[in-house]
């Protein structure tokens, strides 16, 4: 996600999940990948955690290698 995301709005995060689901289904036999990122230089506040909180779950159970 980026800095001039709409964090309230949940079209966004939806948009935003299925572009993290394809990046880790596409993703994840590549060497290179280390971590799923979910965000880049966002704003700090109470909608920007509530929403990259959801992606990271989300990223977590899409991914059995992470430990829960």
């Amino acid at each position: 996600m980026y800095w001039t995301i709409l964090f309230e709005r949940e079209d966004v995060y939806q948009k935003a999940e299925k572009q993290l689901s394809v990046m880790i289904s596409r993703d994840k036999n590549r060497a290179a990948v280390i971590l799923w990122s979910v965000a880049n230089e966002t704003p700090n506040h109470q909608k920007r955690l509530e929403f990259l909180s959801r992606l990271v779950d989300k990223a977590r159970a899409l991914d059995s290698c992470i430990q829960r």
